[in-house]
C-alpha cells in the first residue's frame, strides 16, 4: 500500500465508486483539507498489480462530474512476489442455477397459507366437538332419568328401606323447592305440598305406593310420570 499527499487545484476531488474487479489499483482519500484557493489529499492507493499507474481515473469532482487535473498523478508498484512465482488463477462467479422462479415461490405460500387455514378449521371444530362431548358427559342426570327406575319398582313393592327414603326425598323435595319453601321447616313444607293441586296428588300416590307396594296397577305409573316428564328440569332437583 502506498500513501500519497497531494495539493491539487480546482473543486474539491472524491474517488470514483469502483466497479471493476479486476483493477489494479484501490484508491481511497482518507483526508481533504483546504489548501489556499486549492485542495491537500491525504490517498491511501492499494496496488494489485505491479508498474506505473496515473490516478487520474480513480477520481471526479465531489458530488459527481468530470476534472480537468492536466498532469498525471503518477504511482508506481513493485512486485512483492519471489522470481518464478505466479498468480493465482481468478476465481469464476459461482452461478446457483435457479430451479424455481418467483412466480412458484407466491404458489408455495399460497399452499401453506390454505393449509393452515384448513388446520386451524380442524382444531377450532375439534375443540367444539371435545366441549361438547364434555359438557355431555357431566350433565347430571335428568329428573325423569333418576325417577323413573325408582318409581317402576315402587309399583311393584321392589324397592328396600333405602330407596324408598331417596325416592320420597327426591319428590318432597322437588315440590319444595319449585314451590320456594325452602325456608320452612319440613312440617310446614309437607303440610302445605298435600294442600297443592299438583304437589299434593303427587305425593299421595307415592305415599301409596311405599306403604303399599302392589296396591296400584302399572296403568297409573304412566300418567303419574308425566306430571314429571312435562316439567322436567335437572337442576331443579336437590341431591339425593
Amino acid at each position: 500500500m502506498s500513501l500519497q499527499q497531494l495539493v491539487l487545484s480546482g473543486p474539491e476531488l472524491e474517488t470514483k465508486p469502483s466497479r471493476d474487479a479486476g483493477a489494479p489499483l484501490v484508491v481511497r482519500i482518507d483526508g481533504v483539507w483546504p489548501h489556499g484557493s486549492d485542495y491537500r489529499y491525504d490517498l491511501s492507493v492499494l496496488g494489485l498489480e505491479a508498474g506505473e499507474f496515473d490516478l487520474r481515473p480513480y477520481l471526479r469532482l465531489k458530488g459527481g462530474g468530470t476534472h480537468d487535473l492536466p498532469n498525471p498523478l503518477q504511482v508506481r508498484f513493485e512486485s512483492t512476489l519471489p522470481e518464478g512465482a505466479f498468480e493465482p488463477t481468478a476465481l469464476k462467479p459461482l452461478e446457483v442455477p435457479l430451479r424455481y422462479g418467483y412466480g412458484d415461490l407466491l404458489k408455495a405460500l399460497s399452499v401453506l397459507w390454505i393449509l393452515g387455514l384448513i388446520g386451524l378449521w380442524i382444531w377450532v371444530r375439534g375443540g367444539r366437538a371435545r366441549h361438547l362431548q364434555q359438557e355431555t358427559q357431566m350433565a347430571p342426570p335428568s329428573l325423569m332419568e333418576q325417577l323413573q327406575p325408582l318409581i317402576e319398582r315402587a309399583a311393584s313393592g321392589q324397592l328396600d328401606n333405602q330407596e324408598k327414603a331417596r325416592l320420597e326425598k327426591m319428590i318432597l323435595g322437588y315440590w319444595a323447592q319449585r314451590l320456594h319453601l325452602k325456608e320452612t321447616t319440613a312440617k310446614e313444607q309437607l303440610a302445605t305440598l298435600l294442600k297443592d293441586p299438583q304437589a299434593g296428588p303427587s305425593i299421595r300416590t307415592l305415599e301409596q305406593w311405599l306403604h303399599s307396594p302392589g296396591s296400584l296397577e302399572a296403568p297409573l305409573v304412566g300418567p303419574w310420570l308425566e306430571t314429571f316428564r312435562s316439567q322436567e328440569d335437572a337442576s331443579s332437583l336437590p341431591p339425593a
